[in-house]
């Protein structure tokens, strides 16, 4: 039987109002197995490092999010 992962994205927080910079995402993760059910929450911290590639917030998609959280929280959660 295999485990089914669905993340949720709860909140994005900005460091920039005005460029809307995302410095916080807020998230949760919810893994089935069956009957079984066990649900994880947390949040990362972003740095923008200048320089760096910079998407507009207006073209930020879930996948470029989980990306993220999942670049942060690398070999702690494995949700293929």
């Amino acid at each position: 039987m295999s485990t089914i992962y669905q993340w949720q994205i709860n909140k994005l927080e900005c460091s920039s109002v005005e460029e809307k910079i995302v410095s916080k995402v807020y998230w949760s993760l919810t893994a089935k197995r069956g009957e079984c059910e066990c649900n994880s929450f947390g949040d990362v911290e972003l740095n923008y490092e200048e320089g760096s590639e910079f998407i507009e917030y207006s073209e930020l998609t879930e996948d470029i999010i989980l990306g993220w959280i999942k670049s942060k929280l690398h070999g702690t959660v494995n949700d293929e």
